[in-house]
């Protein structure tokens, strides 16, 4: 009889130490789908929060001329539909744009090439999305040439020490023009084409500073500043003059040629 105890005991240990491991074993696969689970709820919700932003954006610009495909023939600016208050926000947006592209191509790990630092083409995000800045600009510059008011006068004062800032900030960015610069020093055999756009690429950078020590950058970003801003200021002026300027004629002589209207 003891012996039988001994067994019976002995097997109750085995059956219960299994089923100590098959509840240790379920409770742990209950903890990977749990963690699963929540894991992939964290991704959808991830996900929708891109979206969401996504859309956000999309619905706070959806408005702007600027910010979607131009619908008219030959995809000319529609100028009819811009509005004032439009240009600063596509300049606004513009600049952390180009931010957002430099950065990327800053911190790509792969060895800098022609391919993908000059003629580098980012259309993750649709075609015209990195080059809003220069969209903006192009319109607002001629707008301020030819048919400026009191309003974009004011701003373009705004948006020019911003914008040159923008400038600076891209021109004596060192990481990027090491990045152009082993591209020079280092590059494939190149056609005479591409060898141009990479000797104007990589002049107009050492042009603009880009070999300057700190205190020289420096000074170049205070200069540059300064001069945007009386530049534009005389531009502004001459603008107004040549508005302003009335011939008064007393001979009537020298209306002769002239048509009647």
């Amino acid at each position: 009889n003891k012996g039988l105890c001994l067994k019976g005991l002995g097997q109750y240990l085995r059956t219960s130490r299994q089923h100590k491991c098959s509840m240790q074993t379920c409770r742990k696969h209950q903890q990977v789908r749990s963690n699963s689970r929540k894991q992939r709820k964290k991704t959808r919700l991830k996900t929708f929060t891109v979206m969401n932003e996504n859309l956000k954006e999309e619905s706070k610009y959806q408005n702007n001329p600027f910010f979607g495909e131009y619908t008219t023939p030959h995809e000319t600016v529609p100028f009819h539909l811009i509005k004032t208050e439009h240009y600063e926000e596509a300049f606004l947006e513009g600049i952390r744009r180009d931010e957002e592209e430099i950065e990327k191509l800053v911190n790509d790990p792969d060895t800098p090439t022609f391919e993908n630092t000059i003629i580098r083409a980012d259309n993750e995000n649709g075609d015209h999305y990195y080059d809003l800045l220069n969209r903006v600009s192009n319109v607002f510059s001629c707008m301020l040439s030819a048919e400026t008011n009191d309003d974009l006068d004011e701003l373009a004062q705004k948006m020019s020490p911003i914008l040159t800032q923008h400038a600076n900030d891209v021109r004596l960015n060192k990481k990027l023009f090491d990045r152009i610069k082993y591209v020079y020093e280092n590059h494939r055999e190149l056609d005479a084409e591409e060898q141009m756009l990479l000797d104007n690429c990589y002049d107009g950078f050492v042009r603009s500073g880009a070999l300057l020590d700190d205190e020289g950058k420096e000074r170049l970003r205070k200069l540059t500043e300064e001069a945007g801003v009386l530049s534009l200021q005389f531009s502004q002026n001459l603008l107004k003059e040549n508005k302003a300027f009335t011939l008064h004629i007393t001979n009537e002589n020298e209306l002769d040629g002239l048509p009647e209207t």
